[in-house]
Formats: C-alpha cells, sequence, structure tokens
C-alpha cells in the first residue's frame, strides 16, 4: 500500500509512486510561478533558504516563488493563476518589494522543471515533481538601494542580490533560469522568450 499524506496538508493520497522516486514517497505535482528580480545595474534577486524549514532545496539560493494555491478545491479550474502565485509569492517572500502584479512580466518561453523530496512542517514526506515558470520584475532602483529597502519574508533567511557571473558559483534550486541569465539569454530587458 502505498504511504498516505495528511488529506489537510497536501491533498493528495494513496498514489502511485513513480520509478524515479527513490525513497517511494506519494507523488505530488506543483507549478511553480518564480519571479527574476533585476536591479538597474543588472543584478538579480535570491534568497536563502532555512535548512531547517523544509520545502524543497533546503539550504539553496533560490528566485521568489512558490506554487500555485488552490482556492477551494485541488483541481486547476480552482486555482490561482501563475501571476497571481507570483505576486503573492513576492509579497511573502520579499518584504519591502511592491508585488503589483502589474510590474510583472511573463515569460511563457522560460520553463524548467524538477522533482525532489518535498518536507512538510509536520516532517512529512511526498516526491515532488515541478513545473516552473517564470516571470521578470525590473526595478528601477539598483541592487545598494533594494537591499536598504528589503527584508527576507517567509521562506528566505537571507536576499541576496548577484552579478550573472556570480550565478554559477552558487548552489541553486533546479529549473536552469540561472543558465539563461548567466549566458545572457535573460537580462533586465530581453530574453529568449521575445525572439
Amino acid at each position: 500500500m502505498p504511504n498516505k499524506l495528511p488529506e489537510s496538508e497536501s491533498g493528495i493520497s494513496n498514489v502511485e509512486m513513480p520509478e524515479t522516486n527513490p525513497e517511494h514517497l506519494p507523488l505530488m505535482h506543483r507549478n511553480i510561478a518564480s519571479t527574476v528580480i533585476f536591479s538597474s545595474d543588472g543584478k538579480v534577486l535570491l534568497g536563502r533558504k532555512d535548512s531547517k524549514g523544509g520545502g524543497v532545496y533546503s539550504d539553496s539560493w533560490h528566485l521568489p516563488g512558490g506554487g500555485v494555491e488552490p482556492r477551494g478545491g485541488f483541481d486547476d479550474a480552482a486555482s490561482e493563476s501563475l501571476i497571481e502565485a507570483a505576486a503573492r509569492e513576492l509579497g511573502e517572500e520579499v518584504v519591502g518589494l511592491d508585488a503589483d502584479q502589474n510590474v510583472l512580466e511573463a515569460l511563457p518561453g522560460l520553463r524548467g522543471s524538477g522533482a525532489t523530496t518535498k518536507i512538510f512542517k509536520d516532517g512529512t514526506k511526498a516526491w515532488c515533481e515541478m513545473d516552473f515558470n517564470y516571470f521578470r520584475l525590473a526595478s528601477k532602483l539598483t541592487s545598494e538601494e533594494l537591499a536598504g529597502i528589503l527584508e527576507p519574508g517567509s521562506d528566505f533567511v537571507e536576499l541576496r542580490f548577484f552579478a550573472p557571473e556570480e550565478l554559477s558559483e552558487l548552489d541553486t534550486m533546479p529549473g536552469g533560469i540561472e543558465e539563461q541569465i548567466i549566458n545572457g539569454n535573460l537580462t533586465p530587458t530581453s530574453s529568449t522568450s521575445d525572439n
């Protein structure tokens, strides 16, 4: 019999285990909405998660973002939109940033995916397969100006701006967006999705 997660935490139960799931955990799928925040001097904002905080890829550097939340059920029709999720996550994870949905630009040509163990706050685990969807926010402020305003929110213990060439040296979560920035395919004003 498959492992079972509490319905209140995950909305899933008695699911089949995929071959790529090393611990044979219950399977869940999440659509993730993440925002690439560029300062006016071309640096990218990342947040570092608390290794004891659970979730996915703890103790790694992340773009602000997270899963699309249901509005009352666990079907896609009842879920918030990707841009709503990106704006909500910005408000939760980056304190001091105006997360107005109108400043977010969708990057539909840039997508990524990943799978890993997700640890819930009660210690329960699931195998989480994720599809990453990206938005861009190009600030008119420099990284130094923003650093004086912004504070880590709910999931982060630290916020820091990095130059594109510094990203390859970091322990970041998968999804591929950092490589697009390093290679110059995603900048504050253009991306491969603009072509």
